[in-house]
């Protein structure tokens, strides 16, 4: 068996006994989703959309982000706090093949995530309106995971433990989030406008919101993936420079 199918499965392994990691990642986007249906109802905004169809997307960027983090942060700091770190750095894996494992435990959970908040947000009455191009929406949520996954990465290198490692990841991706959700709501606030262009998880957002509900278009979108691509590249090669100086 290869170093990356071992490491893989290993990481799976641990994901599927950690609690905290389950229930940010595949139990609190659905509740958020069902919460936010209930408290929107048939609320519209501009184009007559439906409210839900606007924020509802912003539940899976939530979703992708927070797992993505979570997957990076959380595993490097465990490996510092277990010491599997400096048997890692001992062993014949490179770094780069490190991350991938790590990386393709929280794609596979991303997935898993979508394909719930799909079966809550449109076909258990949640309120979204479904789509042809609905299979696209995993292509940003990948992405999205690749970027946020090696920012995670960054943030276990720099935090001292797991529950720190959580608590940082938290304090970034809320904000985040409500910030470019608000964004995709309104023009009428030019401060949050200006600030959202910075955010990545604007980009998530608009990459996800068209092959989902149909809000915005499809040029909107693919400009969001490809910077989703561009970034997560580029930190995906920031992470593991980082690693190598873990």
């Amino acid at each position: 068996m290869s170093s990356y199918k071992a490491l893989t499965r290993s990481l799976a392994r641990t994901y599927l006994r950690d609690p905290v990691a389950l229930i940010f990642s595949l139990v609190l986007p659905p509740v958020l989703l069902v919460g936010l249906a209930l408290a929107v109802s048939e609320q519209t905004v501009a184009a007559s959309a439906s409210m839900l169809d606007v924020i509802g997307p912003g539940v899976v960027a939530f979703g992708a982000a927070c797992n993505g983090m979570l997957s990076g942060a959380r595993s490097v700091a465990d490996w510092r706090e277990s010491g599997l770190g400096t048997l890692l750095r001992c062993a014949p894996v490179r770094v780069p093949t490190l991350l991938s494992a790590a990386l393709s435990v929280a794609i596979a959970v991303t997935l898993v995530q979508a394909l719930i908040l799909a079966a809550v947000g449109l076909g258990m009455g949640a309120g979204m309106t479904a789509t042809a191009w609905i299979p696209l929406a995993l292509v940003p949520a990948v992405l999205g995971t690749l970027l946020f996954c090696s920012i995670g990465v960054v943030v276990g290198v720099l935090v001292p433990s797991t529950a720190v490692a959580t608590a940082v990841v938290l304090a970034i991706v809320a904000p985040m989030t409500a910030f470019s959700a608000v964004a995709a709501m309104t023009d009428s606030l030019p401060g949050v406008q200006a600030l959202s262009t910075f955010l990545p998880t604007t980009y998530l957002l608009d990459g996800l919101r068209w092959p989902l509900t149909s809000v915005g278009d499809a040029t909107h979108a693919l400009f969001g993936w490809s910077i989703l691509a561009a970034g997560g590249a580029s930190l995906f090669g920031v992470a593991t420079w980082c690693m190598r100086w873990e």
